[in-house]
């Protein structure tokens, strides 16, 4: 209902009533609703609705934990975790739990054809944005001998020394 209301709206530029929609959006999205922000997020992204994806983006960030294990992980493009990884205010209890997260993203072509073409620029791109300085030795070194290391491409592992 929120989305047919809102592009109503929206065509006819009916601000007032957008404004009103955004607030509501926004307070819904405020009480961290993972799932919410999920949907809206796609929404409003197709939107380009700036304003909201932010509240989306801020969302995901305090529910990362939980995020990393649904299947909307695997639909986010790089730039959406680029955005996530590269934020200081992300907060994860381990970083290898998200490194793992990353990882498993990089190898999953179901909803992006293209990832596994892409593979070696987007690690690149994003395994330097984990915080490896926030692990243990002993989880340097599960990672540094796991079979996604040795099974990557030299320029990923160059990337990460």
């Amino acid at each position: 209902a929120y989305y047919c209301i809102y592009l109503l709206a929206d065509k006819y530029n009916v601000v007032t009533l957008q404004n009103l929609l955004k607030k509501h959006l926004k307070e819904r999205i405020s009480s961290l609703n993972l799932n919410d922000a999920l949907d809206f997020y796609s929404f409003f992204h197709d939107l380009d609705n700036q304003e909201i994806i932010e509240f989306c983006v801020k969302t995901f960030m305090f529910n990362i934990e939980n995020l990393i294990y649904m299947t909307e992980w695997y639909k986010f493009d790089k730039e959406l975790l680029k955005k996530l990884l590269a934020d200081s205010s992300l907060i994860v209890s381990d970083e290898l739990v998200l490194f793992h997260a990353l990882c498993r993203w990089l190898l999953n072509d179901q909803f992006d054809p293209d990832r596994l073409t892409n593979f070696e620029s987007n690690a690149c791109e994003l395994l330097p944005l984990i915080r490896f300085s926030q692990m243990y030795e002993t989880q340097l070194f599960l990672i540094e001998n796991s079979k996604f290391m040795r099974d990557a491409p030299e320029l990923v592992k160059e990337t990460l020394r």
